[in-house]
This record gives structure tokens, C-alpha cells and sequence, in this order.
């Protein structure tokens, strides 16, 4: 499920930047079919590695950031 919500999230980006599935698949090495799999269905594209080169042609990075904690027994985060 991630790995779809991921692929919609680059969809927006992609489309953000007026580029198309093609010019995108030009731009970093993928065909138009796995993009259009990624976007819609979180296929194809799923090492890490691929999805940083798809950012990458789109203007973006991936960034870590360290989760909240919760503890739900005492209600506090």
C-alpha cells in the first residue's frame, strides 16, 4: 500500500512540473509503462535506488526524519 500511495505522490509532483510520463521515462532511464505502473499501481519501480531517480528528475530527495514516539499506555507521545 505504501508503495502506491508513493507512486500517487510522484504522480502529483510529476504533473506539478508539467512533465509527462515520457518525458519523465527520458529523463531518467525508465519506460513510460513502469512510471504509469508505479503512479498508478506502486509496480515496477520499487528499490530505493529507482524511486531516488525518479525524485531526483522531478527536483526532490529523499529525506529521513525520525518518528514520534508514542506510548499509548500512558497516553502520551
Amino acid at each position: 500500500m505504501i508503495l502506491q500511495e508513493l507512486g500517487q505522490k510522484i504522480r502529483d509532483l510529476r504533473k506539478k512540473a508539467k512533465i509527462s510520463q515520457a518525458e519523465l521515462a527520458g529523463l531518467t532511464g525508465f519506460t513510460q509503462s513502469e512510471i504509469s505502473l508505479f503512479e498508478n499501481r506502486g509496480e515496477k519501480i520499487t528499490s530505493v535506488e529507482r524511486i531516488d531517480r525518479l525524485l531526483n528528475a522531478l527536483g526532490y530527495q529523499i529525506e529521513l526524519t525520525q518518528k514520534k514516539r508514542c506510548y499509548p499506555r500512558i497516553k502520551a507521545c
